[in-house]
């Protein structure tokens, strides 16, 4: 019979003995190292409480300490997991499932928390020799790390298992920046190098090869009070279908950030790396909690965001701050399908911003509110590209509404007559995000867009040391019209006394370049209300052309001198024609394939027009003045 306490209750096949230390611990004298340096322990129960345990490698002189649970209890790590003596790789293995809450590992140079159970794999050394390597498969179980987190100062810590939950701080403190949180999920078949030396850190610790499996389950769920922090994190999900949610906060304080899963990842909290942010995924969705904006950035490299489906950005900043080392741009984005970036409010923006380059790959992009910012080139490539701003669109939407009534009786009348109470009013309705222009914006280098279709609604396209491309089969760029005008009239024998407001104005709808804008669509170039501009030269090609004005209301109020110490004021409903400009400031403008129409818009250029145009209207300014008077006689009843 093998010694046992509570806690730690060996199975009696391997040489392992346990026993109490002063201080309440467990103490673990393991078994014997053999010529690979593995001490190899079997247990029945295996946990660590809050007193703490020790595994004692003072004699045993283990380079891999191996822990297997043979039954079907699960393991608890909630206190001090220490190696006494030598340092050395350590492995816990249990099929059953491990839970970690307060877990604290001293002593140990990789850690491995697995959720399997144990062969071995033999190999041969460089000069000949073999030796053994642990192989764990795993088909099951979960490893659940609560509220009091897990840590310690690690070569790598690998957890390993078909699923797994984070509640609480996960943190490996080794500063060396190959120093790992390695997470695996899903089913697979895992080689652990024996021959591995404890002081090295750079070097991989487990080769695992994918076992081809299916889940439609959450492989890992990291909280929203939950963290990851390490030099360096790297995440694996290999069941396909299974799915990835991110809560909580993952920072890679030294090196990359990597992230690989054939199944859909959802992320609410922060991912921070000081290398590069690499993202694989079947289908990626990024929304930040009510009243935030999360962030996915690379501090000092490239950001990488691949996914075979949708690609959902919601109050998200991702930024990236250099090329990667293959000379890809620093920031990339690529999907098969759709990309979509939407702002709730000016402080929850999405937000694309890159230090240097950047490149965004989709069949479909679509740009709500949101902003893209590249301090050099950036490139996008789409069947589709959206860039708008989103309003409801609700009944008698930009349409003027007239009415009267009748108001009060006029004393002076004898009550015989009434006032006349007439109003005008037109509401164009308030973008979902507030009134900020959908955004991308160059500070240095070219844009290019290639597409089939674009259309821009409320949106701007600015380079502001660079040129602009723009490659369409068809164009449509219009600026957004917002807000509310209204005015009133209540009339009686002493005149009218009239007011009212405004506050409609043209959102977005502004291309401009610092260098050259072309413009090449294959079909229909439309421009609705915006601005076409560069310093330099502009070149507009299209089957057919136009450029046209967008009536902005504006209500203005005043007193009417003398009559108004009766308090009676005066208001004007104006229309003024704005946007639908081509504007070359330095250059000459060239219009190829059609003659541009221009309805209430403008072409300028310091230089020479070259090819056709039309102005059917001229931008113009109308007065309405809406009055009714009411004559003596009027209403009498």
């Amino acid at each position: 019979m093998q010694p046992a306490v509570a806690d730690v209750i060996p199975d009696g096949t391997t040489e392992t003995y346990t026993s109490k230390d002063s201080l309440g611990r467990t103490v673990v004298d393991i078994a014997a190292a053999g010529s690979d340096a593995i001490s190899y322990n079997r247990y029945n129960e295996f946990n660590v409480d809050n007193h703490g345990v020790i595994l004692n490698n003072r004699t045993a002189g283990a380079r891999t300490i191996i822990n297997e649970v043979t039954s079907q209890s699960p393991t608890n790590i909630d206190g001090e997991l220490r190696v006494a003596g030598v340092r050395a790789h350590l492995i816990i293995a249990n099929p059953n499932g491990i839970s970690v809450n307060g877990g604290e590992l001293f002593n140990a140079a990789s850690v491995g928390l697995v959720t399997g159970s144990v062969d071995f794999q033999t190999r041969t050394d460089g000069f000949g020799g073999s030796y053994r390597n642990p192989l764990i498969n795993v088909a099951g179980g979960h490893i659940h790390i609560g509220e009091g987190g897990l840590s310690g100062v690690m070569n790598q810590l690998e957890l390993i298992s078909r699923s797994l939950t984070i509640e609480g701080p996960v943190s490996n403190s080794d500063e060396a920046p190959f120093s790992d949180i390695n997470i695996k999920t899903g089913m697979s078949e895992n080689e652990f190098n024996s021959n591995l030396s404890v002081s090295a850190s750079a070097e991989s610790w487990v080769t695992s090869n994918i076992t081809d499996a299916s889940s439609d389950s959450i492989a890992v769920d990291i909280t929203r009070y939950s963290s990851l922090q390490s030099s360096r994190i790297n995440m694996m999900i290999t069941d396909a279908g299974a799915g990835v949610r991110i809560a909580g906060d993952v920072l890679a304080t030294a090196n990359a950030f990597t992230l690989s899963a054939n199944g859909k990842v959802t992320v609410s909290g922060d991912i921070k790396a000081a290398g590069a942010v690499d993202i694989a995924a079947t289908e990626f969705t990024s929304v930040a909690a009510a009243d935030e904006q999360n962030t996915i950035e690379s501090q000092y490299s490239s950001l990488t965001l691949d996914a075979l489906g949708n690609i959902s950005l919601e109050s998200t900043l991702m930024s990236a701050a250099a090329s990667s080392e293959d000379g890809s741009p620093a920031f990339s984005i690529h999907s098969d399908n759709l990309v979509t970036l939407t702002s709730r409010t000016e402080n929850e923006r999405s937000v694309l911003f890159s230090y240097a380059d950047a490149e965004i790959e989709a069949e479909e992009i679509t740009l709500n509110s949101a902003r893209i910012i590249t301090n050099s080139d950036l490139s996008i490539n789409s069947t589709i590209f959206n860039n708008q701003v989103l309003i409801d669109d609700f009944v008698g939407r930009g349409e003027i509404v007239n009415g009267s009534s009748k108001g009060k009786r006029l004393w002076y009348t004898a009550f015989l007559q009434k006032e006349r109470e007439s109003y005008r009013e037109i509401d164009f309705g308030e973008p979902d995000a507030g009134r900020i222009a959908s955004e991308i914006v160059a500070g240095s280098g070219d844009i290019s867009i290639n597409t089939s279709e674009y259309s821009g609604y409320g949106g701007n396209v600015i380079a502001n040391d660079g040129s602009i491309d723009i490659s369409a089969d068809n164009f449509i760029n219009e600026a957004a019209v917002v807000g509310r005008a209204w005015m009133s009239s209540r009339c009686n024998l002493g005149g009218c006394d009239e007011r009212g407001g405004s506050n409609v104005e043209l959102l977005g709808g502004s291309i401009q370049a610092s260098n050259e804008l072309n413009i090449i669509a294959s079909d229909s170039l439309d421009n609705l209300g915006g601005t076409l501009q560069a310093v330099n030269d502009v070149t507009l090609n299209a089957s057919e052309m136009a450029s046209s004005g967008i009536e902005v209301y504006d209500v203005l109020t005043r007193n009417k001198g003398l009559r108004g110490l009766l308090l009676k004021n005066d208001a004007l409903w104006i229309a003024v024609d704005q946007g639908g400009a081509v504007i070359s400031n330095m250059g000459m403008i060239s219009l190829g394939g059609s003659v541009l129409t221009i309805d209430g818009g403008r072409i300028e250029s310091a230089g020479d027009i070259s090819g056709d145009y039309d102005i059917v209207r001229k931008p113009t300014t109308q007065e309405l003045i809406m009055r009714e008077r009411i004559g003596i006689g009027e209403d009498i009843f």
